[in-house]
C-alpha cells in the first residue's frame, strides 16, 4: 500500500503541468529505509566506552529543533523508554554548560518518553551547543540512578534580527513520502544551507493517519528531517487537514511543542516577518462530535485573527519590510473560503504599514500564483498546461474576490520552494526538483511596495468566460 501511495505522489505532481512526452527523467535513484537494530561499533576500549543500558542520551527519535526565536529555542526527542531528561547548553566557545531539567508539578518528571525542553534567555544571532542528559528513578531500575550526560554535542543558532541575506526552504503536501523525496528535494533546490525549514501541512499520508500518530509523524518525515538538518536547524511544522484527522491528532502538539500551547507563531529575521497560521479544517467536522469540534475550530480561527491584529502593533511587524504569511490552506481559488471571514479583513490591508506581501499555502496540489489585483493563475510557460481547464475549474468553483492586495502562492504536491531574503526584495522560486535537469514551475520577485516581477516566462490562465444563458 505504501508503495502505491509513493507512486501516486510522485506521478501526480508533474501530471498537472506536463504531458507524458514532455516529462523529464526522474531523479529517484535511491531512498532511505528505516530500521531499528543494534549496530556493531569498532572500539579499541569497549569496556570503557560502551553505553550503560540505562543511558538514554542517544534518542530513539530526534533531537529536533522547533520555535525559531531571537532569545529561545525548543528541543524535542523521544527516548527508548520513559525517564527523566534535561538539556545542557552553552554559548559556543565558552566552558560551562547550563542545565535545564524537565519537571512536573515541581518534581523531576520520570513519566514520559516524549520530551520537549524550552530554552529561554538566549542571545540573538548566537551559536549554542547542547547535549542531552537522562536519569532513571529508584522505581524504574534495579541498578543505578546515575545521571548520564550525552556524548553527542549538537549546535544551533538563534534568529538574528539584523541578518541581511539568507535562504528559507518550504515544502507542502509530502504525505509521508520523505524517505524518497526529501533528500533530492533539498539538494535540487540548493537548500542544504537554508537558515530554517517549513512544512506547510499534510505531512502525513492516509486519511485517518493520526490513529498512530508517532509512526506517521516520526517514520513519515521527522526521522528524515533529523537526519538531514533537524538536530542543528529549526523546523516549523504547520498542521494540514490530514494532520488534523484521527483519534491521536492531539499528539501533533506534543511532538511539535510550543511553550504557549498554541499552533500559530511569528518570528522575524532581518527584513522579513514570518507569520504561521493554523487553518484547521471545517468541512469534515461540521457534523462531528455533535458540532462541538466545529464550534471550537471557529473559535480558534477567531482567536488567531485577534492575535494577528495585535501582532500588527508589535515592533517586529513595524520593523519588517516584508511580511510572509504561511498556512496549509489559502483564502481564495481553493477550498479555504471558510477562512475569509476570519483572516481576509486583517490580511488584505493596502497600507504600507499594514500590508502583507505574500501568503504561501499548499493543500490544492496544483501550483499557481495569483498577483495582487488580478483574477488569473500564473505558472511558468515551460510547464504551462496545454489545456488549462483544471485551473479554470478551480477558479470557477472558488472565485477570486475583488480587491486582493497581496500575492497568494499555492504549492504543488511535494512542493519544493525557496525564498531568498534580501533587505530590498524577496525572490520566491518553485523548483521542478523531481526531474533531472531541474527547472522552475515559477519564480518571482516581490518588493516592499508589494509589486511582483516575473523572473521566468509566465503564462497567465484566466477564468473561463461565463456562457450566456439561453433565453
Amino acid at each position: 500500500m505504501f508503495k502505491k501511495l509513493l507512486l501516486i505522489a510522485f506521478t501526480a505532481a508533474p501530471a498537472f503541468c506536463l504531458s507524458a512526452e514532455e516529462a523529464a527523467p526522474s531523479v529517484y535513484t535511491s531512498h532511505y529505509d528505516w530500521q531499528f537494530r543494534s549496530v556493531e561499533t569498532q572500539d579499541a576500549d569497549p569496556g570503557e566506552n560502551v553505553r550503560h543500558q540505562d543511558d538514554f542520551t542517544k534518542p530513539l527519535h530526534g533531537p529536533w529543533l522547533l520555535n525559531p526565536s531571537t532569545d529561545s529555542a525548543t528541543i524535542g526527542w523521544i527516548t527508548r523508554r520513559p525517564c527523566a531528561v534535561g538539556v545542557e547548553y552553552r554559548e559556543k566557545g565558552t566552558e560551562e554548560f547550563k542545565r535545564v531539567i524537565h519537571v512536573k508539578y515541581g518534581a523531576v518528571d520520570y513519566s514520559k518518553d516524549l520530551h520537549a525542553i524550552h530554552l529561554t534567555g538566549l542571545k540573538p544571532g548566537t551559536e549554542y551547543e547542547y547535549r542531552l542528559i537522562s536519569n532513571l528513578g529508584r522505581h524504574q531500575t534495579p541498578y543505578s540512578n546515575e545521571i548520564f550526560v550525552g556524548r553527542e554535542i549538537y549546535s544551533f543558532r538563534t534568529i538574528d534580527p539584523e541578518k541581511k541575506n539568507y535562504k528559507v526552504f518550504l515544502t507542502a503536501d509530502i504525505h509521508g513520502s520523505a524517505r524518497l523525496t526529501l533528500d533530492p528535494m533539498i539538494k535540487n533546490t540548493g537548500s542544504e544551507n537554508a537558515d530554517f525549514y517549513f512544512f506547510l501541512g499534510d505531512n502525513v499520508c492516509g486519511d485517518a493517519n493520526l490513529r498512530n500518530a508517532r509512526y506517521y509523524i516520526l517514520s513519515g518525515f521527522m526521522d528524515d528531517v533529523c537526519r538531514i538538518w533537524g538536530k542543528n536547524k529549526h523546523t516549523v511544522v504547520l498542521r494540514g487537514n490530514h494532520d488534523f484527522r484521527g483519534e491521536e491528532m492531539y499528539v501533533f502538539g506534543d511532538i511539535f511543542a510550543r511553550p504557549d500551547g498554541e499552533t500559530f507563531q511569528a518570528f522575524r529575521q532581518g527584513s522579513t516577518l514570518f507569520i504561521c497560521l493554523d487553518t484547521m479544517w471545517i468541512p469534515q467536522t461540521r457534523h462531528a462530535e455533535g458540532g462541538l469540534q466545529a464550534v471550537q475550530i471557529k473559535n480558534y480561527l477567531r482567536k488567531q485573527a485577534e492575535w494577528l491584529k495585535e501582532l500588527k502593533k508589535s515592533d517586529d511587524w513595524k520593523k519588517s519590510k516584508f511580511r510572509v504569511v504561511l498556512s496549509h490552506i489559502g483564502l481564495f481559488a481553493c477550498e479555504g473560503g471558510y477562512l475569509q471571514e476570519y483572516f481576509l479583513p486583517v490580511l488584505n490591508d493596502p497600507t504600507p504599514e499594514g500590508r502583507i506581501h505574500a501568503h504561501i499555502v499548499g493543500h490544492e496540489h496544483l501550483y499557481n500564483r495569483i498577483n495582487p489585483g488580478t483574477k488569473e493563475m500564473r505558472v511558468a510557460t515551460a510547464f504551462a498546461p496545454r489545456k488549462p481547464k483544471q485551473y479554470q475549474d478551480r477558479m470557477k468553483k472558488f472565485p477570486i474576490p475583488d480587491g486582493i492586495v497581496y500575492t497568494q502562492i499555492t504549492g504543488n504536491y511535494t512542493e519544493g520552494m525557496t525564498i531568498d531574503v534580501t533587505p530590498d526584495k524577496l525572490i520566491i522560486k518553485s523548483h521542478a526538483w523531481e526531474r533531472v535537469g531541474g527547472g522552475l514551475f515559477d519564480a518571482c520577485e516581490i518588493t516592499p511596495d508589494g509589486k511582483v516581477k516575473d523572473l521566468v516566462p509566465v503564462t497567465a490562465i484566466a477564468p473561463a468566460p461565463v456562457k450566456a444563458k439561453k433565453k
